[in-house]
C-alpha cells in the first residue's frame, strides 16, 4: 500500500481473483471501465461479489482508477483476469469514465502516478512496457486511447518523465491570449461552465491535457450531451 492507491482487497473466488501466483511483471496493461459514470468502489462490489455470484464469466484487473480514488483488488504478486494470455506476466490498470465515456483529468493523472510507481517498481520502460489491452487482444479497450492514439502517446510520456501536472503548453503571449479570447467566448455561449479555464489561458498557465478535456466537453455539448 502506498499513497498514490489503497487496498480493498476482494475474496479469492473462481471468476475474479484465482489466487493463481504471478510469473513475472513485463508489461502494465491499460483498460477503460466502459461503464460510464461507475466508480471505482462501483467496481470493486461488483468484481467482489456481484460477478462471482453470477458465475457468468472470468474478469478483473488489479486496480480501479476514478477521479477521487484509487483502489488495489488482487495483490500484486496474484494473477487477474484482463488481458488473456497476458494475464500471467501483467498488471491492470482499469481506468473510469465519465457519464460521457472520457477520462476525468484527476481519473488520468492518478493512473500516471500509479503506472509511474510500477514501472520504478518493476523496472519497466513506460514507453515500451506499457501498453493498451487492445495491443494485446485487439479488444477496443481504453476507447479514448484508441480513438485518440495522439492522447496514449502522451499518457506514456507523462508516466516516462514522471510528469504528472506540469503540461502547460509554450505558447507565444499572443497565443496565450487568443486562446483565453476563444475560451472566454465558449463560456459566454454556455459551451463552458468555469470560466478559470479562460482565466488560466490569459494567464499563461492552462495545460495540454486540461484543453483536451476541454476541447471534449464542449463537443459533447455540442451534441447536447449533458456533461
Amino acid at each position: 500500500m502506498t499513497a498514490l492507491w489503497r487496498e480493498e482487497l476482494i475474496p479469492v473466488n473462481p471468476f475474479t481473483r484465482p489466487g493463481t501466483p504471478l510469473r513475472l511483471v513485463r508489461n502494465i496493461i491499460i483498460h477503460y471501465t466502459g461503464n460510464p459514470g461507475a466508480s471505482a468502489a462501483n467496481h470493486v462490489i461488483y468484481f467482489g461479489k456481484t460477478l462471482p455470484a453470477t458465475n457468468e464469466r472470468y474478469a478483473s484487473a488489479h486496480y480501479f482508477v476514478d477521479p477521487g480514488d484509487a483502489i488495489l483488488i488482487i495483490p500484486l504478486d496474484e494473477q487477474a483476469y484482463h488481458a488473456s494470455q497476458a494475464n500471467p506476466y501483467s498488471i491492470g490498470v482499469e481506468m473510469c469514465i465519465e457519464p460521457d465515456g472520457s477520462f476525468h483529468l484527476e481519473t488520468v493523472r492518478r493512473t500516471v502516478a500509479i503506472v509511474a510507481e510500477l514501472c520504478r517498481r518493476y523496472e519497466l520502460n513506460p514507453l515500451r512496457d506499457v501498453i493498451r489491452h487492445y495491443d494485446v487482444t485487439g479488444k477496443h479497450c481504453p476507447a479514448p486511447y484508441i480513438d485518440d492514439p495522439g492522447a496514449w502517446e502522451e499518457f506514456k510520456r507523462r508516466v516516462a518523465n514522471g510528469d504528472e501536472e506540469d503540461d502547460t503548453m509554450k505558447l507565444e503571449q499572443w497565443q496565450w491570449k487568443m486562446l483565453g479570447d476563444a475560451l472566454d467566448g465558449l463560456y459566454r455561449k454556455g459551451l463552458l461552465g468555469d470560466y478559470g479555464w479562460a482565466t488560466k489561458a490569459y494567464e499563461g498557465k492552462l495545460t495540454q491535457t486540461e484543453l483536451a478535456w476541454i476541447n471534449t466537453v464542449v463537443f459533447a455539448r455540442e451534441k447536447g450531451v449533458v456533461v
